[in-house]
């Protein structure tokens, strides 16, 4: 499952973009439907993979950008979701397909650093 070494990669990124690894509520990606990532299988990687980590347990909030696609028989242009999604005109796979390998991480959430100030 090639979803738990993007996970990995993206709390690489993410720790050093934050200087280090601090506690994530969450985190907010871009997915296209091109990218090759299976959502559900990347959610549940990233939150195991924070946790062992020491990122805590962060949820991964994903959001499904469509490629843009238009049919070679009979002209529609439509958004795709789907790799194997039909024109919904006239039901042909033949289409021009453009975009949809989007992969972004746009947001992360983190925990209010907390700070003892007794001393004992």
């Amino acid at each position: 499952m090639h979803e738990m070494s993007v996970a990995e990669s993206m709390l690489d990124v993410i720790s050093e973009a934050l200087g280090g690894r601090v506690e994530i509520l969450s985190a907010t990606i871009r997915l296209g439907p091109l990218a090759g990532i299976d959502p559900a299988s990347l959610q549940f990687c990233f939150t195991e993979v924070a946790e062992q980590l020491g990122f805590g347990t962060p949820g991964l909030i994903v959001n499904q950008v469509p490629a843009k696609a238009r049919c070679t028989e009979c002209g529609r242009t439509y958004d795709l979701f789907r790799p194997n999604e039909r024109c919904p005109d006239c039901h042909s796979m033949a289409r021009q397909v453009s975009g949809g390998d989007d992969f972004e991480i746009d947001t992360v959430d983190v925990a209010e650093a907390t700070h003892d100030d007794t001393e004992r």
